[in-house]
């Protein structure tokens, strides 16, 4: 019998390679093999069909350990349906095999557990056992199945199996599948040794991707960003159609979708996290509580993120090097680096004394005076493993700093010297958290003479500074019990009990304290402006709109003073945000419009409202048609194509090239619902066969919505535009039936004539739809009839 990888050389027609199985890609995983409860998180509108999984993610063999993969399966199906064998519990024996250029040497071994040969795959063909994991859920629902027949592990990862033909027996069993899989994942690359043989998804070019096995359902061009999203193309070689996104882990009505590269792509997202950030972090839910010092056991890079294949910010400890640990996920643990945070695979590091001082050379001098924010346990080593000589201290205890190491501080508590976690002290000087401090405007005037300080704390010593009474201050937040004030220059915080209200709140500010300033801003709200830079003065106060533009001149404490469409007016700062060329207009100053435009003249159309943002930008020839969407100031908001743009209105018209007119308004019928289109069907920019501009030629069954009739044209949404199609092209709801005597009218309203009434229990031809209505045929008859009576 030839071995697996010489099989996987001879006839490639005829591998799942080339035509995968169409029950594993067509058909929706059976609901005995889904979860019994699922928690949705994967986000089908981030489907890149070009990107489905990076290369770092698909091919980092280290993202889990054998018992990892176990406890992984017996956490799907912690019970097996009696009578059955789930994937947790299966065993299969494995052949050793040789190294080739696409996997090293495999190791064979007699009842291995399906968990030992994922990984054992996984690390000899440098796959990710996640995405073997998935692969093994979307092709026969292995991973959560609860009663598996012996046919799924036969067939488990669908290799070689076409649509043709029965399944390759050369395949069959679970280790066949697994590393054959594999082998051929990474055969796709064309890998130095092998033939040129997989080419018509190679990487960094666009390919026509099919929707389905069905090549009637047509394809579309595809940019295929890397070598894992061409290795899943080759392997499962359709894309999800809008419909089949739509559906979530269920199947669509529509015949033309296809599901295995979608499930893969939900599966891993769902159960491991995101498929294209290699430096992604581990969802936080996943992540466990750990503590304790351990060390390098040799030269052990520390990664940003639990990946082998993060390289960025890396930082390589030499063998020995002490580090905290703070958390673990998986195989991973998250550590302190001499206050870098860093994830270090387990396998690197070798646990210490819990009780061991930390290296001589990594500790810091540090100096201060501060207090426990709350019952804290002072500790003989800078480990929360540590009890030995442990001291328990109150709230507000006051500790003089000495030196510091990772997240710890090394204290003096009554001479004696203890290390307390940095988290758990607090600078009597420190400022108050940001997000408990409120924005505060206005001048206010000391009532006596006071202490202003550099924190709002009264214990607070250094660089206080006395005011004399009646000093004026200004407002710029406020915390608890005390203003955070500008006073004579310096910012300082003042018990709001030791201020009063001066008698000028429009009172200009000092004018050596005004600094220059400039640039374009635009108020991030509806605003005033005011003369003074003060809240409570109204005087003269000028009303923006949010959006508005305006020149800054000059600051004085969190005020600008700007040129608002010629008045001088002072705005708060936070009101204020930069002038960006291509920010959008608010969203509360854009109208509804409608309509088909064309352009005058060659045009450049917009991602912005406005003539200086050039990013994105688009040019149009004369007579380019678009679809208007809304309006602001003098722009539309256009569809053309796919893309949405903005156009001066001005350099639209609403006259049609030649050939291309548009119906009356008043001879346009309003119709609703859905189609799908028929063979041939030729979609157009206007109701007549002489338009050609800008016609297009959708696969038959792609499915449109009705908006409206004229003669036998209807206006559909199809493309991603607004198009004409004759009512022969499309595939309309066949019949209704009359749950009452009913009246035919000559128009959808129930003020038009009656021209027939019609028997209850009647069945009709359905021609149009609109709100509340149905336009059929009776006894050569066409009219109206309500939707209140027919089913």
């Amino acid at each position: 019998m030839l071995s697996l990888a010489g099989a996987l050389l001879l006839a490639p027609a005829a591998t799942r390679a080339e035509v995968p199985t169409a029950a594993a890609e067509v058909a929706v995983v059976d609901a005995a093999a889904l979860p019994a409860t699922r928690v949705k998180a994967a986000d089908l509108s981030q489907f890149r069909p070009g990107n489905i999984i990076s290369d770092a993610k698909f091919f980092d063999r280290g993202t889990m350990s054998e018992v990892q993969i176990q406890q992984f399966l017996q956490g799907k199906v912690p019970n097996c349906q009696a009578g059955h064998v789930c994937l947790k519990d299966w065993y299969d024996t494995s052949r050793a095999t040789g190294a080739d250029a696409m996997c090293g040497a495999y190791p064979g071994g007699y009842r291995e557990r399906a968990s030992a040969i994922i990984y054992k795959v996984a690390q000899a063909c440098g796959i990710n056992p996640q995405a073997i994991l998935v692969m093994l859920q979307k092709e026969q629902g292995l991973v959560t199945h609860t009663w598996p027949s012996d046919w799924r592990y036969t067939i488990a990862m669908g290799q070689g199996c076409p649509d043709t033909a029965a399944c390759d027996t050369r395949y069959y069993g679970f280790f066949n599948q697994v590393f054959g899989a594999a082998w051929q994942l990474k055969r796709y690359a064309n890998p130095p040794g092998t033939s040129q043989y997989f080419t018509w998804y190679a990487p960094g070019r666009t390919w026509n991707v099919r929707w389905h096995p069905n090549a009637e359902c047509g394809s579309s061009p595809v940019y295929i960003e890397n070598q894992a999203t061409a290795d899943l193309y080759y392997y499962t070689p359709y894309q999800p159609n809008a419909a089949a996104l739509r559906a979530g882990y269920g199947e669509s009505s529509d015949p033309c979708s296809s599901y295995g590269n979608r499930n893969f792509f939900q599966y891993f997202t769902d159960w491991f996290g995101s498929t294209t950030d290699v430096c992604a972090q581990p969802p936080f839910a996943q992540v466990r509580s750990a503590a304790g010092i351990m060390t390098a056991s040799g030269p052990a890079p520390g990664r940003m993120a639990p990946s082998e294949g993060c390289n960025t910010g890396a930082l390589w400890l030499p063998p020995g090097l002490a580090v905290s640990v703070q958390a673990e996920w998986n195989s991973w643990y998250w550590v302190n680096v001499g206050g870098n945070m860093r994830w270090m695979l387990k396998s690197h590091l070798v646990a210490s004394d819990p009780c061991a001082q930390p290296p001589y050379t990594q500790v810091r001098s540090a100096a201060g005076v501060m207090v426990t924010s709350g019952a804290v346990t002072a500790r003989s080593t800078a480990s929360s493993g540590c009890a030995t000589g442990s001291v328990q201290l109150a709230a507000g205890v006051r500790v003089v700093v000495a030196a510091e190491w990772a997240e710890w501080y090394w204290v003096d508590h009554r001479g004696t010297m203890l290390w307390i976690p940095k988290n758990q002290l607090t600078d009597p000087c420190s400022q108050p958290p940001y997000a408990e401090v409120r924005s505060a405007a206005g001048t206010m005037a000391t009532s006596t003479a006071v202490t202003a300080r550099v924190s709002a704390n009264v214990a607070c010593a250094a660089g206080a500074v006395s005011l004399a009474q009646g000093t004026k201050v200004t407002l710029a937040a406020e915390w608890s019990d005390w203003y955070w004030v500008n006073a004579n220059g310096t910012m300082l915080w003042v018990p709001k009990s030791q201020l009063v209200t001066p008698s000028d709140p429009c009172a200009q500010p000092p004018f050596e304290q005004v600094r220059s300033a400039s640039g374009a801003m635009v108020t991030a709200g509806d605003v005033s402006g005011r003369v003074a830079p003060a809240a409570s003065c109204s005087q003269g106060a000028k009303a923006l709109i949010e959006g508005t533009k305006v020149a800054v001149s000059a600051a004085w404490s969190d005020w600008y003073w700007v040129n608002a469409g010629g008045s001088m007016v002072w705005i708060l700062k936070s009101e204020l945000k930069p002038y960006v060329s291509c920010t959008q207009p608010p969203f509360a100053q854009v109208s509804g419009a409608s309509g088909i435009r064309y352009a005058a003249k060659t045009i450049t159309a917009r991602l912005a409202p406005d003539d200086a943002c050039a990013t994105g930008s688009a040019q149009l020839s004369t007579g380019t048609r678009v679809s208007v969407l809304a309006k602001w100031s003098d722009w539309y908001w256009v569809q053309y194509g796919t893309a949405h743009l903005w156009i001066r209105a001005s350099d639209l018209t609403s006259t049609a090239p030649s050939n291309c007119v548009q119906p009356r308004y008043e001879e346009v019928v309003s119709a609703s619902g859905t189609a799908t289109l028929r063979t041939g069907v030729i979609a157009r920019p206007a109701p007549s066969p002489s338009c050609t501009a800008g016609t297009t030629s959708p696969a038959a069954g792609t499915a449109v919505t009705l908006h409206a009739r004229w003669t036998d044209w209807y206006w559909v949404g199809v493309a991603g535009q607004m198009l004409w199609i004759t009512a022969d092209g499309l595939n309309l709801q066949t019949t209704v039936t009359t749950t009452a005597a009913v009246n035919l009218r000559a128009s959808a309203s129930t003020s038009a004539p009656v021209i027939l009434v019609i028997p209850s229990g009647t069945q009709l031809q359905v021609r149009s739809r609109t709100a509340g209505w149905y336009e059929v045929s009776y006894q050569a008859r066409t009219g109206w009839v309500s939707s209140d009576y027919v089913r």
